[in-house]
């Protein structure tokens, strides 16, 4: 096996193409397992392409399937026992996202929520777009900053990358982000029937960028909600 977890991740894409599906899976879980070790920048690839085409290939070849839920299992036995690692949250609600179990990532967080709610709120981000699915806006609005205070942090501090970053072809998919976020806090507000701070936290949000394209491309896309 390849220290190159890029390689590894090709050479796993090629052999469920060839129909080697037991090749496939051992590098699926070679790149699940290591690749961070040798380029820690590969976390997103790692959680988003690998294992969407692990779920893909588990269709295909069961044991696939038969391993991630191990992996799952083995997340949600140490999450429910007390583990606070960030990351292992964050393997669980990003394998759940694949698998289309959303609830499942909610239950856990609204656990977390009660019975370690500090690493509740550390892992709130990656738990909002599951959140959001489920409709669970009351506990989400627990872990929302009221805008009459504060921007919420991530936000500020995304501006603060858009306004000082290169100009390139990907500002549009940039600014989506960026609106997609927004869109997620401004619907928590909404659905609990907090209309003015909605009103306030996209006033805000808008303004905290200082080019005027990227406020009238995050007013576009709001549009679209």
């Amino acid at each position: 096996m390849t220290d190159d977890p890029l390689q590894t991740l090709r050479d796993a894409r090629d052999a469920a193409r060839r129909g080697a599906h037991a090749e496939a899976l051992e590098k699926y879980l070679w790149f699940h397992h290591h690749a961070l070790e040798h380029r820690p920048s590969l976390t997103g690839m790692r959680l988003s392409y690998a294992i969407s085409e692990w779920v893909e290939l588990g269709s295909a070849y069961p044991p696939a399937r038969e391993a991630l839920e191990s992996i799952q299992n083995n997340n949600l036995r140490l999450l429910k026992e007390g583990s606070c690692e960030h990351r292992r949250f964050h393997d669980f609600a990003s394998i759940n996202r694949y698998l289309g179990r959303s609830e499942l990532t909610t239950t856990m967080f609204a656990e977390l929520a009660e019975h370690q709610p500090e690493f509740a709120r550390a892992c709130f981000r990656v738990a909002l777009t599951a959140l959001i699915q489920t409709r669970s806006f009351a506990l989400a609005h627990r872990f929302v900053t009221s805008p009459n205070e504060q921007l919420d942090t991530h936000l500020s501090q995304f501006a603060r990358a858009l306004n000082t970053r290169r100009r390139t072809i990907h500002d549009d998919a940039l600014i989506g982000v960026f609106a997609t976020r927004l869109r997620q806090l401004l619907s928590i507000f909404e659905e609990v029937g907090e209309n003015e701070e909605a009103n306030v936290l996209q006033r805000k949000a808008i303004e905290a960028l200082t080019d005027p394209q990227d406020q009238e491309e995050v007013r576009r896309q709001l549009l679209w909600r």
